[in-house]
């Protein structure tokens, strides 16, 4: 999937804020040739933190999990 301003969004799924415990949207990301986890609760806002810096390696173990359930 391709977003404006040449982010990539490598996976889409859930996470909890850590303010409210409510259950969000959470995304990982490929921008500025990094892998970034990404989540945004409509009442705290953004939080976005590096996973890695090498965006093909992370791809692959992403996909490696993916496919075994993990």
């Amino acid at each position: 999937m391709q977003s404006e301003n040449n982010i990539r969004i490598l996976k889409q799924t859930k996470s909890i804020c850590p303010k409210c415990f409510r259950e969000i949207d959470s995304e990982y990301l490929i921008k500025a040739g990094k892998v970034y986890y990404s989540k945004h609760c409509p009442e705290h806002g953004s939080e976005e933190f590096l996973i890695s810096s090498d965006p093909e390696h992370y791809a692959e173990l992403l996909s490696y999990y993916s496919a075994f359930g993990l």
